[in-house]
Order: C-alpha cells, then structure tokens, then sequence
C-alpha cells in the first residue's frame, strides 16, 4: 500500500494509522493520501476511465497503470483481508465513490448520497 501511494498519488504525503483493539479482538488499519485519486492516475497514463466507480472496479480487478506484470496492490491486499483466515472487511474511497468489501458482501457506493 505505500508503494501504491509513492507510485500512483502524485501527492508528497501519505499517512498510516492502526489501532488494536485487544478486548474485542480486531484492528482497524487505514492507509491515506491526499492524490489525484484511482481515476486521476489512470487519467495521467491516458487510460480512459468513465467515473470514479468504473476506476475502482478497474484497480480491484488488477488493471494497472504502469507495466502489464503489474496490479496487484489493491486488488491481492482486498483479497487477503477479506477471503483469508482474517475474515477482515476492505474500503477504499477515491474520488466521489466508495467500495465496501467483505467474506460474504461487496459494495460500490456513491459518496454524494450520504
């Protein structure tokens, strides 16, 4: 993850925050950036993305923006949060839409309507 923000948000800053919470058993982990979104990095390699939504469903099913042998970020990191043993729940939010993962339930999201 902080390779995708170094690479793809052409922003300066990044941060990481984490929280265990022992008595209930879980950890919120967040990684953020103040980039130029999914959309505005496909945008920048001249691959034509319609929306926000459309380039978040392009980054989850492995569509790069540099080499062919690449793309695996958000999509393996979705993966190993939420098909693993960890039984985790994933978000992402660029732009003006959302995506909201888990074991048994998937989501896109507009975030004007909330």
């Amino acid at each position: 993850m902080f390779d995708n923000i170094w690479e793809h948000s052409k922003t300066e800053y990044g941060w990481f925050l984490a929280q265990y919470y022992r008595n209930k058993g879980f950890a919120d982990i967040c990684f953020l950036d103040n980039g130029i979104s999914i959309k505005g990095a496909y945008d920048n390699k001249g691959i034509g993305v319609a929306n926000d939504a459309k380039a978040i469903e392009l980054a989850l099913s492995g569509k790069s923006t540099q080499k062919e042998d690449r793309g695996f970020g958000l999509r393996t990191t979705k993966r190993l949060i939420t098909e693993s043993s960890l039984k985790g729940e994933f978000l992402v939010l660029s732009g003006q839409n959302g995506y909201y993962g888990s074991r048994n339930e998937e989501m896109l999201f507009n975030l004007n309507c909330y």
